[in-house]
This record gives C-alpha cells, sequence and structure tokens, in this order.
C-alpha cells in the first residue's frame, strides 16, 4: 500500500509544473532526437535503516546545431508496476545547447513496507519531447 502511495505521489511531484498550452511547440521535424544514456542506476530496497534508495543519473546529448528544450520522461518498472520520472521548465536538461550533453540525477528514499516494497526496480525508457 505504501508503495503505491509513494509512487503516485512521484508521479503527481514529477508532473507538477508541467503545462502544454501549445505555445512554442516545434513542429520542425529537422530536428535529430535528443540521445539518452544511463551512467549510473542504484535501487537498494532496504538500506538497513527502514528505507530504501533509487538513485540514477542520466545523459542527454543534443546532436543538434541548435539548442533544444524539452521535457524528458523516464519509465521504471517495479515489480512489474510502471511508474513515470518526468521533468518540468525548472527541472535539470530543460534546456540543452547546441552539439551538447547535460546530466541530471534523481534520489528518492522512500519507507520500507516489507509486503509492498518492491524487491526490484529497472529503468524501462527515457523520452525527451521537445518543446520549442
Amino acid at each position: 500500500m505504501q508503495l503505491r502511495i509513494l509512487l503516485t505521489l512521484l508521479s503527481i511531484l514529477s508532473f507538477s509544473g508541467c503545462s502544454n498550452n501549445g505555445d512554442g511547440d516545434i513542429p520542425d521535424n529537422s530536428l535529430e532526437d535528443v540521445t539518452s544514456e544511463i551512467l549510473d542506476f542504484e535501487y537498494i530496497p532496504d538500506t538497513g535503516n527502514n528505507s530504501s534508495l533509487l538513485t540514477y543519473e542520466i545523459k542527454f546529448t543534443n546532436p543538434n546545431n541548435v539548442a533544444v528544450k524539452g521535457f524528458y520522461t523516464v519509465t521504471l518498472d517495479a515489480n512489474g508496476t510502471k511508474f513515470y520520472v518526468g521533468s518540468n521548465t525548472s527541472s535539470q536538461c530543460y534546456q540543452i545547447e547546441a552539439n551538447s550533453d547535460c546530466i541530471t540525477n534523481y534520489e528518492n528514499d522512500g519507507v520500507v513496507d516489507s509486503e509492498e516494497n518492491a524487491d526490484a526496480i529497472k529503468i524501462v525508457s527515457i523520452d525527451y519531447e521537445f518543446v520549442e
């Protein structure tokens, strides 16, 4: 139960501040996709102090000759339940300069509930969507 509540809260908090009113969306299909690389990932189901720990570090690469702005979404799987961590306009990597990289870090401590705690979490996908 607590894992479901934690995952729901993470999803809500991750997407707060995100809005899409249609202004500034890029219709230009000539931009190459921003690529991503997982530099570090760690999930500890029980750190020994009644909490779990999820951390990761992702590098985004903008191969374009212009700066891009956008939002990323990391899809994770916890014992078969998918949840999402997303960005907003104040997040790291909202803007990535031309032909450069941006690294984002994530860390979350959660309370261990022996019945609901995930014994494994993995990254399923990483998406970066342009807005301007």
